[in-house]
């Protein structure tokens, strides 16, 4: 197969996951960095990477199509938010360029961007979020009032690739990480500040799509099993697991939207076993691997339908499997404790749990990811 695909965001722990995902089936794949030995570049999997850094908007979409045409791509993978955001942006001068890319439209791209947004569409489909709060003042802020009984969320109002979500459980601790939020990443303007939302206690499950113009070409789900910090963030170990109700959901919400392209829609389960929409991902999310391992080969049908090759619906022939990320933050709180360390231990050595550590078929990509958690350590980068 020569089909060559370019891939943004190298130094992703998905990226990697997405990288070999396409090479195994004989993609020829290359990845843009933003420093040269990225992560995915250790792959064998990896035949190229293209250093880009993104200056600003139109300097790196202009890079990217340098580098697309001179190395005769020919389908462009944008992985992170950042990438996703300026293809989106910039899509006339992609589809100008003749660059295949599956993006979705303007306009629900960025409802999905915007968690705010994507809260009003969901009350308008009747989907449930959790209670929320909007401040447009620090007056607002100060004169707040909740039950502090049950820990609040203070998270991003927009996608931001990073894991921005911290937690209060006093007012005191809120004010104080609300304020912090603002000024460590200049959030100065009412429409910038971080919503505010009421903690759901219960698993974190997943719903994941690919869409062409509105129908569901692939659809899998998975639920949380560990999270990176424990007291909730990215996926550290996952498992498959199908939810009517959360498919129901998922499917509604992204028809909503005549979605294009790829997506996660990310939902709280609490003890009664009622669903709530925390947010959508339009993008490649980090559990990626996870499907991969179970058959569900996202990346593969991304570029068949970015080559407008004919795909229909499906589901893939699961069983239940598990994945853990175990330098990728699951080491990092097994000593948590007792049970934790069970847990994470008991994966590690089940052969039948996935793993991206992989020294039998991908040396130079696990010895990768040793080094960029070393560098991660001791903040060598």
């Amino acid at each position: 197969m020569n089909i060559k695909v370019l891939v943004t965001d190298g130094d992703q722990k998905h990226t990697l996951g997405i990288v070999r995902a396409l090479g195994k089936e004989g993609f020829k794949v290359g990845v843009i960095v933003a420093r040269k030995s990225s992560l995915s570049s250790f792959s064998k999997y990896c035949v190229s990477e293209h250093l880009v850094v993104a200056l600003q908007d139109s300097d790196y979409i202009n890079r990217l199509i340098n580098v697309y045409l001179e190395c005769s791509y020919d389908v462009l993978l944008p992985v992170g938010s950042f990438a996703n955001l300026v293809c989106v942006k910039f899509r006339q001068l992609l589809e100008k360029n003749g660059m295949r890319v599956s993006l979705p439209p303007t306009d629900s791209f960025y409802t999905a961007f915007s968690k705010e947004l994507t809260a009003a569409t969901a009350k308008q489909l009747g989907i449930d979020t959790p209670r929320t709060w909007y401040f447009s003042s620090w007056e607002e802020l100060e004169s707040f009032q909740y039950d502090f009984a049950n820990k609040i969320v203070i998270k991003a109002r927009l996608e931001m690739g990073a894991n921005v979500v911290k937690y209060a459980t006093t007012k005191s601790e809120f004010v104080t990480i609300f304020k912090s939020l603002c000024n460590k990443y200049n959030w100065r303007k009412a429409n910038e500040f971080p919503l505010v939302q009421e903690f759901i206690d219960g698993p974190g499950r997943g719903f994941f799509a690919l869409f062409k113009d509105g129908s569901p070409l692939r659809v899998f789900q998975h639920i949380r099993l560990r999270e990176y910090p424990v007291t909730g963030g990215m996926s550290v170990a996952a498992q498959y697991d199908h939810n009517n109700d959360v498919e129901e959901k998922g499917l509604q919400l992204l028809r909503s939207l005549k979605w294009n392209g790829i997506a996660m829609v990310e939902f709280k389960e609490d003890k009664n076993g009622k669903m709530y929409l925390l947010e959508i991902n339009p993008k490649f999310w980090g559990s990626i691997e996870l499907a991969i391992h179970c058959g569900a080969n996202f990346p593969v049908d991304y570029i068949h339908l970015s080559l407008e090759k004919e795909l229909g619906f499906r589901y893939a022939n699961i069983s239940p499997h598990k994945f853990h990320w175990p330098l990728h933050g699951d080491l990092q709180t097994s000593f948590k404790s007792i049970n934790r360390l069970k847990e994470f231990l008991k994966d590690l050595f089940d052969p039948r749990v996935g793993s991206n550590i992989d020294f039998k078929d991908d040396v130079f990509g696990t010895i990768g990811i040793f080094i960029n958690l070393f560098q991660k350590l001791f903040k060598l980068r």
